[in-house]
């Protein structure tokens, strides 16, 4: 595994679908710790398909984390979820794309199953994704789900 200084975004990405455990749940705290207070570098990792690869770990994970074959799983949930999460906030374009990339059922999924701390994750992402400006445009999205409240 290269250091982090000489990956490119392409490569942790590519990272993400590593068959390796320990080498995704890197190139997931990769994609969190690279993107924190940096616009460009959120946009250039959606760019490079980070928000599917880290979703893709999340559905993948979700039946390993329930058969508990695997506890370096839920540490790669709560990343993957963080880094999620991370992507996410302070965009609602990005975070409209995370949703509509499939990422709502995916955390669901997961919720039940996940121990403490990829539980929280999970939830902040959530959060994250919860805070969309409530424009028209993202109205599109939402009015697809069904409404809680009786009409």
């Amino acid at each position: 595994m290269k250091s982090q200084a000489s990956l490119s975004v392409a490569q942790v990405v590519e990272e993400l679908t590593s068959q390796d455990p320990s080498v995704r749940l890197q190139a997931a705290r990769r994609v969190k710790h690279g993107v924190i207070g940096n616009q460009g570098r959120k946009s250039l990792y959606c760019k490079a398909g980070a928000v599917n690869k880290l979703l893709l770990l999340l559905s993948s994970s979700s039946t390993v984390v329930a058969q508990q074959e695997a506890p370096v799983l839920d540490e790669l949930v709560a990343e993957a979820a963080a880094a999620l999460g991370s992507l996410a906030y302070g965009s609602w374009a990005r975070a409209r794309l995370i949703l509509e990339e499939g990422a709502m059922p995916a955390i669901l999924s997961l919720l039940s199953l996940a121990h403490p701390r990829a539980a929280s994750s999970l939830v902040r992402t959530l959060r994250v994704l919860s805070e969309l400006d409530p424009s028209e445009s993202s109205q599109r999205f939402w009015s697809s789900y069904p409404s809680s409240s009786p009409s």
